[in-house]
C-alpha cells in the first residue's frame, strides 16, 4: 500500500470512528421522533422537594416499537438534579399533565397509577401510541434554577438514536408564584 493510500485509509477510519459509524455504535441523530416546539414550564418548590415535569411527550413514526434507554437534562444549572424518569402511557385521561407536586406522581385524577410505567416500556408508533415523560427533579439549593432541555436516547429495532427536546423548566425555591424563565433560555 502506498503512503498516500495509507494516509487516506487512516483518515477514513478516523472519520468513521469520530462519527460513530465504525464498530457497533449505530447512533444517529433524532431518528423518527417528533421533536416538540421549544417550551418552558415553571415550578415553585422548596429546596429538597422532589417534583415531576410532565410536559414532554414522546411520539415516533418508526416501523417498530421504541424503547427509551435514558433521559438526561441539558443546560441544567448546578443545584437542579434528576431524580428519575417514568412514562405515562395512553391510559392517562389527559394528553399531558404539565406538572405534579411529587415524584413519582401519585393520587392525580388525570393520571391513574396503572398508566405509570417504567422508562423502558415499549412505545408503539403513531398514530397508535405516545408516551408522556414523567421527569422527576429536585432543587438542592436556593434560587432560580433552569433546565434548558433534555436528551433522550432510545432504540427502535436494532438502531440507536439520540434526540434533543427543547423543553425547559424554571424552578424557584423562594416561594415566588411567578417564576419566569430567563429571556435567552431557548438558545441552548
Amino acid at each position: 500500500m502506498t503512503t498516500r493510500r495509507r494516509a487516506a485509509a487512516a483518515l477514513t477510519v478516523a472519520a468513521l470512528t469520530l462519527t460513530g459509524c465504525a464498530g457497533q455504535d449505530k447512533k444517529l441523530a433524532a431518528g423518527p421522533v417528533q421533536v416538540p416546539d421549544p417550551n418552558m414550564s415553571s415550578f415553585s418548590v422548596p429546596v429538597g422537594q422532589a417534583f415531576t415535569d410532565g410536559m414532554q411527550v414522546f411520539q415516533h413514526e418508526g416501523d417498530a416499537p421504541a424503547v427509551i434507554k435514558s433521559v438526561r437534562m441539558a443546560g441544567a444549572d448546578p443545584g437542579l438534579e434528576l431524580v428519575g424518569v417514568k412514562i405515562a402511557d395512553d391510559s392517562r385521561t389527559a394528553g399531558a399533565v404539565q406538572d405534579f407536586e411529587d415524584w413519582p406522581p401519585i393520587n392525580d385524577p388525570d393520571l391513574p397509577s396503572e398508566a405509570i410505567k417504567p422508562l423502558d416500556t415499549e412505545i408503539g408508533p403513531l398514530p397508535a401510541s405516545n408516551a408522556e415523560l414523567l421527569i422527576g427533579m429536585r432543587a438542592t439549593r436556593e434560587g432560580r434554577l433552569v433546565r434548558k432541555g433534555i436528551w433522550i436516547d432510545y432504540r427502535i429495532g436494532d438502531q440507536d438514536y439520540s434526540v434533543y427536546f427543547p423543553g425547559g423548566v424554571t424552578v424557584c425555591t423562594d416561594g415566588r408564584r411567578n417564576c419566569n424563565a430567563p429571556k435567552d433560555w431557548a438558545k441552548g
